[in-house]
C-alpha cells in the first residue's frame, strides 16, 4: 500500500473512532418480521422486541406483497 493510502485509511479510522466516541453511532435494527406499523427487531442480546415502525417507506403496502 502506498504511504499516501496509508495516511488516509489511519484518517478515516480515526474520524470513525470519534464518531464513535461521541456516541453519534447510528445502529441499524435487523427487521425478523415483515414490515408494517409494527414489526419485530432482533435486539443486540440476541432477543427479538416488537416496536412500531414509523420509518417504513411502504406507503403503497408493497413490502409484504409475496408476488414481489
Amino acid at each position: 500500500m502506498r504511504p499516501a493510502a496509508s495516511e488516509f485509511l489511519l484518517a478515516i479510522e480515526g474520524t470513525l473512532e470519534q464518531i464513535e466516541r461521541e456516541g453519534l453511532t447510528k445502529r441499524e435494527r435487523i427487521l425478523v418480521s415483515a414490515q408494517g406499523p409494527e414489526i419485530t427487531i432482533e435486539q443486540r442480546d440476541g432477543g427479538e422486541r416488537r416496536v412500531l415502525n414509523f420509518c417504513a417507506n411502504n406507503y403503497l403496502g408493497l413490502a409484504d406483497d409475496p408476488r414481489l
